[in-house]
């Protein structure tokens, strides 16, 4: 098992945890709200020790900034992702909660 394998495995229940957190803020687009989503990702990164800040050009388009400062010079690792989702469709043909994170099949 490499360090990352260990490292995820002991930090399982927190991780399925911020998911969760994440499934249930509603951010569907349109309109895209994803404030909610933001401000979750920001609240996992300030309880890791991690500051940030959220940058707007527009309110409910929130951008979330963090920068960790590494042990040794190198390259530098942006990471970049929508926070936004897809609308869910016809709520009715869900077999799940949509905003709900849930186990399923052992998953």
């Amino acid at each position: 098992m490499s360090d990352l394998d260990s490292e995820i495995d002991s930090h399982r229940k927190d991780l399925v945890d911020l998911c969760g957190r994440l499934v249930a803020r509603r951010s569907p687009s349109p309109p895209g709200d994803a404030t909610g989503v933001a401000r979750e990702v920001q609240a996992f990164l300030n309880a890791e020790g991690v500051a940030s800040e959220l940058i707007c050009q527009t309110p409910e388009a929130p951008n979330v900034v963090a920068t960790v400062q590494g042990s040794a010079p190198g390259p530098h690792l942006i990471l970049n992702a929508h926070m936004d989702t897809m609308q869910p469709g016809d709520e009715s043909r869900w077999t799940v909660p949509i905003y709900e994170l849930t186990k399923k099949d052992g998953r």
